[in-house]
């Protein structure tokens, strides 16, 4: 089976830092072979209604963040996203990025993207804007990264709206670099990344559904049954 899951990040009691994904809403997805033509639907429309559903259920002064990995990074979520729900996502290393644009000058249309400005992969290249060395716990320890920030809109996946995006590097250069975006564009680097690393927790909950509670072992017991009884 292949299920969209929307869980809540609960924090722990006596460490805020670290918390459990509870499983809410889900969605059994079907892949086009096993479905007629007509009822098929993507992991990312089902996700999208999982997340409206789940903002509907808050009361008016509550708001809703939603942390996805690149699949449902995507403009079905976070494009026509309504005021009280904001999403932190990974982004394209060759994302397409626009500054807002200019003033109307009165003739022609109005222009919905100003000037294009550096990818997250030519941001990392660029000399002239220098790395920040950020030490944060992410995933139950403390890393030290190197960061770069940049304000833009990514107009295929969020239209107009402002971003605040992450460009981060290891500095003992064991992993890749990567990127990651909010729609809170004015969330520091540090909570950017801390807010999508807990993005993880569903995937310890997917673990231990299956290892500790065997959620996805047949519950007949017949093959434990002694012989001729």
């Amino acid at each position: 089976h292949n299920w969209v899951v929307a869980a809540v990040w609960l924090p722990l009691p006596w460490n805020p830092d670290r918390g459990l994904a509870l499983p809410l809403l889900i969605r059994l997805y079907r892949s086009k072979k096993r479905c007629p033509k007509g009822p098929y639907r993507k992991r990312t429309s089902m996700a999208a209604e999982l997340v409206a559903l789940l903002a509907s259920w808050l009361p008016d002064d509550r708001s809703l963040h939603v942390v996805a990995d690149s699949e449902y990074a995507c403009k079905t979520l976070v494009r026509n996203l309504p005021d009280n729900i904001s999403f932190t996502g990974p982004m394209a290393m060759d994302a397409a990025l626009f500054d807002k644009p200019g003033p109307y000058r009165g003739r022609g249309r109005r222009r919905i993207k100003g000037k294009r400005l550096a990818s997250p992969k030519e941001l990392c290249a660029r000399a002239s804007t220098p790395w920040k060395k950020l030490t944060l716990t992410i995933y139950g320890r403390k890393v030290t990264l190197l960061v770069k920030t940049q304000h833009a809109m990514w107009y295929t996946v969020a239209g107009t709206q402002p971003l605040s995006i992450v460009v981060t590097r290891d500095p003992k250069g064991r992993l890749r670099d990567r990127a990651f975006f909010t729609t809170e564009h004015e969330r520091s680097e540090r909570e950017i990344l801390v807010q999508f690393a807990r993005r993880w927790e569903i995937e310890v909950a997917f673990r231990n559904t299956k290892q500790a509670m065997g959620l996805e072992d047949p519950q007949n017991g017949w093959w434990r049954r002694k012989s001729g009884s």
